[in-house]
């Protein structure tokens, strides 16, 4: 698969914390939401997918600590309006994205829990940033959609984190959203997700994300990855 990412195959600026980790910067995958006498949150990496500098045949899932998901040094500056002003940065500053419409470039990373059937559980899924394990100094996250214009905010710690930082997730559905990050850094980001199962009862997970956000080329001090043994946890269709 083409990368506009050279120096990918040579290197990545990843910090010491994630460097055992497989790094997926190319393609579809999504942040999963499983269930398995419990909720399981993962990646679910679809087939053709970058991971490692390669593409992975057949579908795949990471446990959430084996997987960095690459943002990279590709940016947009925030646009003007304060409806954008959930972003942390002002009107035309760089800000980093994965973004909810694909773009061959960039990580299309989205929301997914098409494993799971509506008819098991009672009501929707509650999807909630809980907290940022850590950032680069000054670093906010928002997660969102455009929606023409008007912004809908699904996560944005330029405020801080509280419960309102939470939105309800279906049961068998895949949406894609806006990951933004405004500095250069490793983001770690802890999620819950929670609901309440036809025959188990209430049930959550909770687990922590790394995105690796890549400065731009005349600022990034490359590292070789050591990757060592990662090994899938499962395998899926490439359909499902």
């Amino acid at each position: 698969m083409k990368t506009t990412l050279p120096t990918l195959a040579l290197g990545l600026l990843l910090s010491a914390s994630t460097a055992s980790a497989a790094v997926y910067s190319l393609g579809h995958a999504d942040f999963g939401i499983g269930y398995d006498g419990g909720f399981e949150l993962h990646h679910h990496v679809h087939n053709g997918s970058t991971v490692n500098g390669s593409a992975i045949v057949g579908d795949a899932e990471f446990a959430p600590g084996d997987l960095t998901v690459l943002v990279p040094f590709i940016t947009e500056n925030r646009p003007a309006g304060a409806q954008y002003d959930f972003l942390g940065v002002s009107a035309g500053i760089p800000v980093w994205t994965l973004p909810e419409i694909e773009n061959v470039n960039k990580p299309f990373y989205g929301v997914g829990s098409e494993e799971l059937d509506a008819l098991d559980f009672t009501g929707d899924l509650t999807l909630q940033l809980l907290s940022v394990v850590s950032a680069p100094s000054g670093g906010d996250f928002s997660l969102w959609q455009d929606n023409g214009g008007s912004p809908i905010v699904r996560f944005a710690t330029s405020n801080g984190v509280d419960g309102s930082d939470s939105f309800l997730v279906t049961p068998g559905g895949h949406e894609h959203y806006n990951w933004s990050f405004t500095k250069a850094g490793t983001y770690e980001l802890q999620f819950r997700v929670s609901g309440v199962h036809g025959v188990d009862g209430f049930d959550d997970d909770i687990q922590t994300y790394t995105f690796q956000v890549v400065p731009e080329p005349s600022k990034a001090i490359f590292a070789g990855l050591g990757l060592g043994f990662v090994f899938f946890r499962r395998r899926r269709p490439a359909n499902s």
